[in-house]
């Protein structure tokens, strides 16, 4: 707890191993969902320990509290729930279940209740006449910001929206009246799809449709400007449009509205493109000021709410420090606070330049562009040890040199958290699904999918090379394989209440007639070979066909690095090619190709399926 205008530490309060996100009431009550506990806490106004905590589901990862402030909301994204608590006591009143990965919640002005999940659509909770909630339907998330739906619509359909991590609901205050408005932060992911893989590989990647036609070179993820002529009348140059993942607000309930980019000054690219991995989102208490936190980019977009499109109305950005998480407001909407996660640091900054004379919601206002933080207040040493500090900095950092074309990506902006985005990428040598790296790459040798890379150093020089990047100095490389192997945060395993089927099934695993422990050997659960299990997709027998000319097409199947099994439950989407969406359906895949499943009946499966989610 820091004093807001010094910045100086007035107390420090334990709660807990990772505690993520927190919310305090108007009188200074607080509640944090604790990650690595399993729990929210709350703690009295003025407290120096935690009242009361409760169990809120399997690592609680978002909160909000109502407008009465009697009821306290938590998400938890293990198991993909909803738990309502009594505010005052943390009893729970009601437990519901929610789409996989809920990464936040926030109550609506009119006390609707909304849960954004990192990989699927937000669900809305109404409450009924009985005092339960029940879900109803919700707008989807865009698949295109504004430029693109202007000059190259035909990518919005192979984009997928994804890592949804947060959400803002704009105060009446602001303008938005009774119902309010509700924005998401996330991202849009353009992975790609088996057919343009095909045509880059045949030697065709341009793209047409019946009001635009575009003409780029044969690289799928693009740097390159392109040509575009719009209604065959206009042509314009778009700089650098064709981004594999770009950061976006969605206001729900609302379509993208085409625009032109609006340019950063300074570097000439779209302002909507100078924001990586957005972390949190918060609407400013009484103008129509939408802040994104870009971890990635160390900065805060600033877009302007009441705009038909808010991704068309950037109206700048706030300087801050390393790695920022999340943002909030003074009372007078005059200051704004940014978490500086790698800093262990809270910067402040004068929003007077916006605010002043009716700022966003005067059209004539100017607004500066940059504004830099007015203060800093270093609150705790980083724990991190001295040989990975540098990766961790690499890891979440887009703008790091070398580490991607253009400083588009971080390591986190795919790897989330160390996790995985559950997207297939498709490039030249055919469908690669995002790994999970945290408690993975110890001891797991050879690495990616083919095996090709015996050292973990030299495969994230390959992935590297994959983003586009010129590569890193070695002692930043040598500190990056340090973090991702040793300081990456590992979720919990889904727990199961069948002991007994877990004991079942790894009666299963390891027997010899079943043969999963043959190549999947304890400890690092992977023998380190290359297998052939059935997944060589269409597009990957090109590739062998054109390479190797003289085989039997029959022949040509891909032989894969087999994957250890540690953290199983949280990696799906599994295969190569993320074609089984869970792990009845690697079964049913591979039953022929996989150890000797076919023999097995529903219910020994169901036995293998609860032991393999404990590893």
């Amino acid at each position: 707890v820091l004093d807001r205008l010094t910045g100086l530490v007035l107390r420090t309060v334990p709660v807990g191993a990772r505690p993520v996100r927190l919310v305090v009431a108007p009188d200074g009550t607080v509640f944090v969902a604790v990650r690595g506990q399993n729990q929210v806490v709350r703690i009295a106004p003025n407290g120096e320990m935690v009242t009361n905590a409760a169990q809120a589901g399997h690592e609680p990862t978002g909160l909000a509290l109502s407008e009465d402030l009697s009821t306290l909301f938590v998400v938890s994204f293990v198991d993909g729930q909803l738990h309502v608590f009594d505010a005052m006591s943390l009893t729970l009143i009601w437990t519901y279940a929610t789409a996989p990965y809920p990464r936040a919640v926030g109550v609506t002005p009119s006390k609707a209740v909304e849960v954004i999940h990192e990989r699927t659509k937000p669900w809305r909770f109404e409450k009924t006449l009985t005092g339960t909630y029940a879900p109803t339907s919700t707008g989807p998330l865009r698949v295109a910001n504004p430029a693109e739906a202007l000059l190259n619509p035909g990518v919005a359909s192979a984009s997928v929206a994804s890592r949804a991590m947060s959400v803002a609901n704009a105060p009446v205050a602001a303008g938005f009246g009774a119902s309010g408005a509700t924005f998401v932060a996330h991202v849009i992911a353009k992975p790609g799809t088996e057919e343009l893989a095909e045509a880059i590989l045949l030697g065709s990647a341009s793209t047409k449709s019946t009001s635009v036609k575009e003409t780029c070179t044969s690289t799928y993820y693009g740097a390159q400007n392109c040509t575009q002529t719009v209604s065959s009348k206009e042509t314009v140059t778009a700089p650098a449009l064709i981004r594999p993942i770009e950061a976006t607000v969605t206001r729900l309930g609302k379509a993208v509205v085409p625009a032109l980019p609006v340019s950063d000054p300074a570097t000439g690219e779209p302002m909507t493109a100078l924001v990586d991995s957005p972390s949190d989102l918060a609407h400013h208490p009484t103008h129509s000021l939408l802040c994104v936190v870009g971890m990635g980019t160390d900065n805060v977009l600033v877009l302007g709410s009441n705009s038909a499109d808010p991704m068309r109305a950037p109206l700048g950005q706030l300087k801050v420090g390393r790695a920022p998480s999340a943002i909030a407001f003074s009372d007078d909407g005059l200051t704004a606070y940014v978490l500086d996660t790698l800093d262990h640091a809270v910067s402040r900054i004068d929003l007077a330049p916006f605010v002043a004379n009716g700022g966003a919601n005067t059209a004539s206002a100017t607004i500066p562009f940059d504004i830099a933080r007015s203060h800093v207040a270093v609150f705790a040493e980083d724990p991190t040890p001295e040989a990975q500090r540098a990766g961790r900095r690499t890891f979440f950092f887009a703008r790091a040199p070398g580490l991607s074309a253009g400083g588009r990506f971080s390591c986190n902006s795919c790897h989330v958290e160390g996790g995985e985005d559950g997207q297939v990428w498709f490039g030249a040598d055919g469908p690669r699904q995002t790994p999970l790296l945290a408690g993975r790459l110890k001891d797991t040798a050879p690495f990616n999918w083919l095996g090709t890379k015996a050292v973990l150093k030299e495969n994230i020089e390959q992935t590297i090379t994959r983003l586009g990047g010129i590569g890193v100095d070695a002692e930043t490389l040598a500190s990056l394989t340090a973090f991702v192997t040793e300081g990456l945060p590992v979720d919990a395993k889904l727990p199961t209440a069948d002991a007994e089927a877990v004991a079942k099934g790894e009666a299963l695993f390891h027997s010899a007639e079943l043969g999963c422990s043959g190549c999947h050997a304890p400890p690092a659960l992977t023998d380190g070979g290359l297998h052939v299990v059935g997944t060589t997709t269409a597009l990957e027998k090109l590739i062998l066909a054109k390479a190797n000319p003289d085989m039997e097409p029959s022949s040509l199947l891909m032989a894969l690095n087999t994957p250890t099994l540690r953290g199983l439950s949280r990696s799906a989407p599994y295969f190569h090619d993320g074609s089984a969406a869970n792990l009845e359906a690697v079964f049913a895949k591979t039953a022929l190709m996989m150890g000797t499943t076919l023999s097995l009946t529903s219910q020994q499966r169901a036995d293998l399926i609860s032991y393999l989610k404990t590893l």
